[in-house]
């Protein structure tokens, strides 16, 4: 049995470190780069609870949407070649609802408190 704190546990001690008892003592520029340094561990931290499923569920769409298997570079290499030569579109349902659910994705990481997010919905 692992009793240690997990990766996620861990960045959120240090977030709050850094928050709770180090901002508070500095100003300026270093207080700037304390908020940068903040909402990248945030990032991180939400890569790695969220990350695998997205891009696992990614992966599993870009398949359903090309009829053939590989990695997530490797299939988005092949949906942006399909897009370019026209054979997709973003009329196509699928291609568009698969485009829209990674962006939602990401930005769930990257800005979960982007306005937006909370109106966007996957798509029919």
């Amino acid at each position: 049995m692992n009793d240690s704190p997990s990766s996620v546990e861990l960045l959120g001690a240090i977030t709050s470190l850094l928050k709770d008892r180090i901002a508070p003592e500095i100003s300026g520029h270093n207080a700037y780069a304390l908020r940068v340094a903040i909402n990248s561990i945030g990032i991180v931290s939400r890569e790695l609870e969220l990350g695998r499923k997205a891009e696992a569920d990614a992966v599993a769409r870009l398949e359903d949407i090309l009829q053939e298997s590989g990695t997530l570079d490797e299939l988005n290499v092949r949906l942006c070649e399909k897009l370019r030569s026209g054979e997709f579109t973003l009329d196509d349902k699928a291609v568009f609802r698969h485009l829209k659910q990674t962006t939602i994705d990401q930005v769930r990481i990257d800005q979960p408190g982007y306005s937006g997010l909370k109106y966007a919905k996957p798509s029919d």
